[in-house]
């Protein structure tokens, strides 16, 4: 592994050769601390952003945590307040807060639903030209491997309201 050292290998090369080696060697060497050194750098740098990382995740959740506790100390304060503000208990300011507590209905879905119901009428290809018609769209209607078209537009185009709000 460290040929290099060896007397034998320096036994072979001339006074001028192992004068070259060293001086590569020294430079080899150099090369390599600084190589370790920024790798050792990078290493402490990695492991000092995650402590930091860490540290900020964790003040952030404690002051959510702490921030949710208080709004909920907020929250029964004016509950209270309410409360004693109603049974006028509450001799303070003067100034009221309203709380009301809504419950969802449980009819509002019946209420709300439509009283009409759809007719649907089923047609034969017959019917529907006849229909189409007498109502003064008269077309066509042709029918390939399992699909209908009608051959000309039975409905109004739409077209865009002119004019801005």
């Amino acid at each position: 592994m460290n040929d290099h050292l060896q007397t034998s290998a320096s036994d072979s090369l001339s006074a001028e050769g192992r004068r070259r080696r060293d001086a590569m060697l020294g430079l080899l060497i150099g090369d390599m601390q600084t190589i370790h050194r920024r790798r050792r750098t990078r290493r402490h740098m990695a492991a000092s952003a995650m402590m930091v990382v860490t540290v900020v995740g964790l003040a952030m959740l404690i002051q959510d945590f702490r921030g949710h506790a208080s709004r909920e100390a907020d929250h029964v304060q004016l509950a209270q307040q309410s409360t004693s503000a109603a049974t006028g208990a509450s001799g303070g300011s003067g100034s009221r807060s309203i709380i009301e507590f809504v419950k969802t209905d449980e009819s509002l879905v019946e209420r709300l639903r439509s009283a009409s119901v759809s007719k649907i009428d089923v047609l034969d290809d017959q019917s529907l030209l006849t229909a189409l018609s007498d109502a003064g769209r008269p077309t066509g209607l042709i029918r390939a491997e399992g699909h209908a078209w009608l051959t000309s537009d039975v409905v109004d185009p739409i077209v865009p309201p002119t004019g801005g709000m």
